[in-house]
């Protein structure tokens, strides 16, 4: 939501600094709706003021770094889809790391032993 959009369903203008944390919140606090956002930030700025939405921003900056790492998950099993699938194809021209030889992962078998 831009700030503009905002100050107008609020009915006044707020600092710039102000707005960044509002919309920090707006974007990442789970409690804030994908469909009735707007008017649930816009409801606790008039409610709270900044104190409310202060009050929320731990909590969003622990689901950006959730949603960061979830992130980070996807593309790794993509990654380990697409080497399962080419070997699956028989494309076997594939390298163990250091930690496989040794069998590092739990319930694997190590071959080499």
């Amino acid at each position: 939501m831009m700030k503009s959009e905002f100050e107008k369903l609020l009915g006044f203008e707020v600092a710039n600094s102000d707005y960044k944390l509002i919309d920090y919140v707006y974007t990442w606090h789970p409690c804030i709706s994908d469909t009735e956002g707007k008017k649930q930030i816009t409801d606790l700025y008039r409610i709270g003021g900044m104190s409310i939405i202060k009050s929320m921003v731990e909590v969003a900056k622990k689901v950006q770094i959730i949603e960061s790492k979830m992130n980070i998950l996807r593309i790794e099993m993509r990654k380990l889809e697409t080497e399962r699938e080419n070997l699956r194809a028989g494309k076997w021209d594939v390298e163990l790391t250091e930690s496989e030889r040794r069998g590092g992962m739990n319930g694997v078998i190590n071959a080499n032993a």
